[in-house]
């Protein structure tokens, strides 16, 4: 009664309705034009404390979020230095403000001082068997053997540059070091050839840059790779193929996918829902059933923005289900007063309570998101609820206005002959649809869930070819889990590391561990190592070395004093090496890569081969490393299908509940709410059923679709029970033909999407959509008989006598 009470009143005010109807689409058009949208997926991982959600935090902050790698290879005609120097030149080129640190190997000028470096760190890097390699140098007959290839390199075309490195390791002390080099070593075939980075066959040089623009920053991440196309185009000669892998390009790929899938998706969708509504609706006022839904689409928009300050732009991209899904009440009215012969009141009376019914529990169904621990289903929620809640408003209030004539008469329809059809015969409709029950139900039973992070992004095949060419070349470099040492300072947080390293060294086979400890120990392990030095060299047996090598020395033509500050290495206290020092003997790409600075503290990171096996030592031993964190892309994955798979039941089962809840409370009947959720059941079977049946598997944009599945059955469930309850003779067949229509539409354009999100909500609910029709115009009646059927109103106390 409320309605057609609303109906009479505002019924007085059509012109105005209109004039105010045309400002609101222009406002909530201009409006919706402002809102900040993010294409990234963010949205769609998840957020709070959660074990992925901690994971992603940490991998975002890594430096390796921001790294590029940049691989050039030459052709067969292409002379190693013109690869050489065109790396030289690109990676002087990749600077301010794009880029920082971008380095084709350890400087030349660095060379020098990188030697020097492993000469003077090893008093502080030396384990007891460092020292026992060194014992090993000091018989006579190594010296002599060592001091004769030292004079021999001097009187090599690069002695000169030897003459310092010899004088203070004349036994090549330093080569003890370098075995230590393998401990950071990322890459399992990278060589150091003159300063360059070289793969193994001398057929790719490497380059290795941090970006300054973060990856979540879609638009500046697509000014920087513009910028470094450039680059390569203006700096690279023909013969040198260029590959690069950053997160960038993820980032570019799926921002440029979801920007044309906007565009694609809303244009395709309402082009094919206008020529729907001009063809079956076959009036001019259907414009306003077509208008309504754009506008609340902006309304919708404006909300999330407002809960959530930016939009996901995969969930703009889902406006083009909320077109084919809003103007589902639209219809109802707009045929209800077209075929109706009674007076829009009374028809506004009849038609008012099922699309109430309809509304309510689709919007519960939407509104289960809300508990998703995802913030993109949660966006998804505010924008299906609200826009459903608005456009239930304006079916009932204000487009009755719209469709009639000003004058308040009835709306003139065409004149439309057509005799009913015969139903098929109710135990065929039966049987077919008790054995699509069966069959997709046990195909069910083989679904599998997909937690990768791969499968939510789009991956074009320009990067996995480059994917493929950097692991040929240097190795696997995605295969790796890493354990996060973190300290208020750097000093705290090495002295973590190397108790990890500690561990982890025993644990895993040579070239399974790549850490900072062996180059860069923490306070307390270096002065004990650098104490533990000096003691070997107070040893009596060891005295006499610096006398022997100057002696040997002196036999041999070097100078007399030509190995003192080798004598001073052995026998003063030796200074502590730094994060400086390092940095100056050309390892600052590797330092930078390892140590991270984030949120107020400092963490060293090591890296461990990421398998099973790995995953179990770290959980048992966990208490052996107190504060150190394992986070593990292939761990993360299977949290999030595991995650995928409970939020499937759970907000699934939660959906079906609210619905079950609702239709309990509206229908007061048991028979009734059973054939309501009839196609409920079919289409939700259909749809996840055909997906497992060809070994699709599901993702958590799957989960979004199964809860719209659940909401559009019932929607036309509860409109065919009302129907045939309450004995109304208004066109619900013809209006849940076209709305389906329209509802495929906008499902239909989801599948034109390149973006594995959109695509995967469309292809999933136009599977169900397929099957609801036949559910709600075949099977409903099949199994509910209007003889069998009592008065809609009898349930309900509001309307009994």
């Amino acid at each position: 009664m409320m309605f057609a009470s609303l109906y009479s009143l505002l019924s007085r005010h059509r012109r105005l309705l209109h004039w105010g109807t045309a400002v609101a689409i222009v406002l909530s058009i201009v409006a919706f034009s402002r809102v900040r949208m993010r294409e990234d997926i963010r949205a769609m991982l998840p957020d709070g404390q959660s074990e992925a959600a901690t994971g992603f935090r940490l991998l975002e902050q890594t430096p390796a979020a921001r790294k590029f790698l940049v691989n050039l290879h030459r052709g067969p005609d292409t002379p190693p230095e013109v690869l050489l120097a065109t790396a030289n030149r690109l990676a002087a080129a990749m600077g301010s403000p794009w880029f920082t640190r971008a380095t084709a190997g350890i400087p030349p000028e660095s060379g020098e001082a990188f030697l020097a470096w492993l000469v003077h760190a090893l008093p502080s890097i030396a384990t007891d068997g460092d020292l026992q390699k060194v014992a090993s140098r000091l018989n006579a007959d190594d010296i002599r053997r060592q001091l004769d290839e030292d004079y021999a390199r001097l009187l090599s075309p690069e002695g000169w540059a030897m003459k310092r490195l010899i004088q203070v390791d004349p036994l090549d002390f330093r080569a003890i070091s370098l075995e230590r080099m393998r401990y950071i070593n990322l890459m399992p075939n990278l060589r150091l050839q003159d300063g360059h980075f070289i793969s193994a066959d001398g057929q790719d040089a490497l380059i290795l840059a941090d970006a300054t623009v973060a990856v979540t920053d879609s638009g500046r991440t697509t000014e920087l790779l513009a910028h470094f196309q450039r680059l390569v185009r203006e700096i690279v000669p023909p013969g040198i193929e260029v590959s690069f892998i950053s997160g960038h390009r993820y980032t570019a790929a799926n921002a440029d996918a979801i920007k044309h899938d906007l565009v694609v998706v809303l244009t395709v969708s309402s082009l094919v829902l206008l020529a729907i509504y001009l063809t079956c609706l076959r009036s001019w006022r259907a414009l306003y059933v077509f208008l309504m839904p754009a506008a609340v689409l902006c309304l919708a928009g404006l909300a999330v923005s407002v809960f959530y300050g930016t939009v996901s732009a995969i969930t703009i991209g889902f406006g083009a289900v909320l077109l084919g899904i809003a103007d589902d009440y639209g219809i109802h009215v707009f045929f209800s007063l077209r075929d109706d012969k009674k007076d829009p009141v009374t028809i506004m009376r009849d038609v008012s309570l099922p699309i109430l019914f309809a509304g309510a529990t689709i919007l519960g169904a939407f509104g289960v998101l809300l508990f998703s621990d995802l913030p993109g289903q949660r966006q998804l929620a505010v924008f299906s609820v609200v826009g459903i809640g608005m456009t239930l408003a304006v079916s009932l209030l204000l487009l009755p206005h719209l469709l009639l004539p000003t004058t308040g008469a009835p709306v003139a329809p065409e004149p439309v002959s057509r005799a009913r059809r015969a139903p098929p015969p109710r135990g065929l409709v039966l049987g077919v649809w008790l054995a699509v029950l069966v069959f997709f139900g046990w195909q069910c039973t083989q679904l599998t869930f997909n937690g990768d992070f791969r499968a939510m992004t789009r991956v074009p095949p320009e990067i996995v070819t480059a994917e493929k060419t950097i692991e040929s070349t240097w190795g696997n470099l995605r295969n790796h889990a890493i354990l996060f040492s973190p300290g208020p300072d750097l000093a705290s947080a090495l002295a973590l590391n190397d108790r990890v390293f500690e561990f982890w060294r025993d644990q895993l086979p040579a070239g399974g561990l790549v850490s900072l400890a062996p180059l860069l120990p923490g306070p307390a392990v270096a002065a004990a190592n650098r104490e533990r030095w000096v003691e070997f060299w107070r040893d009596e047996a060891r005295c006499g070395v610096g006398d022997l090598v100057q002696k040997e020395g002196i036999r041999l033509g070097f100078a007399t004093r030509a190995f003192a500050p080798f004598s001073a290495l052995v026998s003063t206290a030796p200074a502590p090496t730094s994060v400086e020092d390092l940095r100056q003997a050309g390892l600052g790409a590797w330092l930078d890569s390892l140590i991270v600075e984030a949120d107020g503290q400092v963490m060293v990171l090591t890296m461990v081969p990421d398998t099973p096996a790995t995953m179990d030592i770290f959980a048992r031993n966990a208490a052996l490393m107190p504060g150190v964190r394992l986070v593990s892309p292939s761990s993360i994955s299977r949290t999030l299908r595991q995650s995928v798979g409970a939020d499937f039941v759970r907000l699934t089962g939660l959906a079906a509940a609210v619905v079950l809840g609702l239709l309990l409370l509206f229908f007061r009947d048991l028979k009734k709410v059973a054939v309501s959720l009839v196609p409920v059941v079919t289409s939700l079977l259909v749809a996840i059923g055909a997906l497992a049946m060809f070994h699709v598997e599901l993702t958590v944009f799957n989960v979004i679709a199964a809860v719209l599945v659940i909401g559009l059955g019932v929607d036309g469930g509860v409109f065919m029970v009302c129907k045939i309850a309450g004995g109304h003779d208004h066109d619900t067949e013809r209006a849940m033909r076209v709305s389906s229509l329209t509802t495929m539409a906008g499902f239909g354009g989801l599948i034109l999407a390149r973006h594995p999100a959109l695509h995967s909500i469309g292809i999933t609910v136009l599977l169900g959509i397929s099957t609801e029709l036949f559910a709600v115009l075949w099977v409903i009646p099949a199994l509910y008989r209007p003889a069998d059927a009592p008065s809609l109103a009898e349930p309900l106390p509001a309307q009994a006598p």
